[in-house]
């Protein structure tokens, strides 16, 4: 389709929708590939759970939108990725992980605040899952959050169901520990569920079905020629 608007080439609405199921049709695959992995021990499937993330994450979120929110706390004027990952978790997943709460508040020297729950920095989890997952994770092949002074401060444990006595999203807090456990399995069947919530989302959604197209095709996902 050629079809042109105000003198930009775009799709038209029609070939938005067939695009946007074949977009859906590529990431539903990809999630359901993360929930077999996910039985296969916990760090492999969390690296790649954490990147899928990101990418999903910059796909739907409008960073004026992430600008806005945030008020102008920020003096780069285009949103950082911690913004827009942040804003992914509190817009899209399970209230639980919004509603996570440490038994430390955050230092007040640690930069930003935005991904904390209405202000309370003992509820910051959607920004510990990129300081931690994302940052340290994917790009350390570590679980240290560098903005801590300690590796176990607000901090993120993996496990999967085979080795774990506890269940995803415990709290575990001692003179030692104060972290979220995450269980492999169950995080990998939450972003299958948000993946089909976005896409469900986008139906309807004229902006958000723009973005992700448009997203999609500047920025093609890993995929066979």
């Amino acid at each position: 389709c050629n079809t042109v608007i105000k003198n930009a080439a775009k799709y038209c609405s029609s070939c938005k929708c067939a695009q946007l199921r074949t977009i859906r049709d590529y990431f539903i695959a990809r999630a359901e590939e993360l929930k077999n992995l996910s039985t296969k021990g916990a760090v492999w499937p969390f690296i790649c759970c954490s990147t899928f993330i990101e990418y999903m994450a910059k796909m739907s979120v409008d960073p004026a939108s992430v600008r806005q929110k945030n008020g102008g706390t920020r003096a780069n004027p285009k949103p950082a990725d911690d913004a827009i990952y942040v804003m992914f978790i509190n817009q899209y997943f399970p209230a639980k992980y919004n509603n996570f709460q440490y038994s430390n508040q955050m230092d007040a020297k640690e930069p930003w605040f935005g991904g904390c729950t209405n202000g309370r920095t003992d509820k910051c989890l959607p920004y510990k899952m990129y300081k931690v997952l994302r940052c340290g994770l994917v790009h350390a092949f570590s679980l240290n959050d560098p903005e801590s002074s300690m590796s176990t401060s607000r901090s993120i444990f993996i496990e999967h169901r085979g080795e774990s006595r506890s269940l995803h999203l415990d709290h575990i807090s001692s003179a030692s520990y104060d972290v979220a456990l995450f269980i492999s399995e169950d995080f990998a069947e939450d972003i299958a569920t948000v993946t089909e919530d976005l896409f469900e989302t986008a139906k309807t959604d004229v902006v958000l079905k723009k973005r992700i197209v448009e997203y999609y095709h500047k920025n093609p996902p890993v995929q066979a020629l």
